[in-house]
């Protein structure tokens, strides 16, 4: 890539982003940014490329450093400008995951925008230097309904419990306990246990016939049960655990519990 020329621009020759990084700009953050802008300076400049036919530049990065110095009617901004052109995106998401970190939501879009583009999900991994997990949890987390996205951009649930709450499919029902999980925090496993609690009774709960109290109760008072991969036994959901294993050391562990049951048996 080409290297950037530092340079100071006029703010009337810099376009905001037409696509920002940022859903939404958290305004008490931005205010305590222009502080340390006028107390301190500018000790990062921000990202451009241009000029373009009209002299003007596009933001690249720093969009947050540019609109603190809007609020400090700053005339003027550091940059290090590329040419018209210059590929920028790499930069751009490097920049924004390590400063004020990206909500979910908008670490999906740009997941999105790479996937869109034709990036394979093994080079987005790598380019953000983040797991392929990662990555397809932000590429899911799109197609869950509007309501969960927001709850996760907001910081209001984790990207666990609202993958689980998807698979409510009776919209009131599930603002009811996006709201619960919401007022009383919920991990992904108590979320699962709430959804297996809906799908036991869904059609008493959809149709009405059971009072908003007594699904709580009833909730409150179910217990799935998951058979054991090791006894085959059920086991009460709350008292499993969770383990991660690589493939070969995975295999390993079934054959050796399936030659077990051959013993036991």
């Amino acid at each position: 890539m080409v290297a950037p020329d530092s340079r100071t621009l006029f703010m009337s020759d810099i376009r905001q982003p037409q696509v920002p990084a940022r859903l939404s700009i958290d305004q008490e953050a931005l205010g305590e940014l222009a502080d340390s802008i006028a107390a301190n300076g500018l000790l990062q400049p921000i990202g451009c490329v241009g000029p373009d036919d009209g002299g003007l530049y596009d933001i690249a990065f720093g969009h947050r450093r540019y609109l603190a110095h809007q609020l400090l009617r700053r005339p003027q901004i550091d940059a290090r400008v590329w040419p018209v052109g210059t590929p920028l995106d790499d930069a751009r998401s490097a920049e924004n995951y390590h400063r004020e970190a990206l909500s979910p939501v908008e670490e999906a879009h740009d997941v999105a925008r790479r996937l869109a583009r034709g990036e394979s999900r093994a080079a987005i991994a790598r380019v953000l230097r983040r797991s392929p997990a990662w990555v397809a949890a932000r590429e899911t987390l799109l197609h869950l309904p509007d309501e969960l996205q927001q709850a996760v951009h907001g910081g209001e649930l984790s990207i666990g419990v609202a993958v689980q709450l998807a698979e409510v499919d009776h919209a009131p029902y599930r603002a009811q306990l996006i709201h619960e999980a919401q007022e009383h925090g919920a991990t992904a496993a108590v979320a699962r246990v709430w959804v297996a609690h809906y799908l036991s009774d869904k059609a008493r709960i959809v149709g009405n016939q059971m009072a908003a109290q007594e699904v709580a109760e009833a909730r409150r008072a179910f217990v799935p049960y998951y058979e054991c991969d090791g006894c085959r036994l059920p086991v009460p959901f709350t008292e499993t655990r969770s383990m991660r294993f690589c493939p070969p050391c995975g295999e390993a562990i079934n054959l050796a519990l399936q030659g077990d049951r051959e013993q036991a048996g």
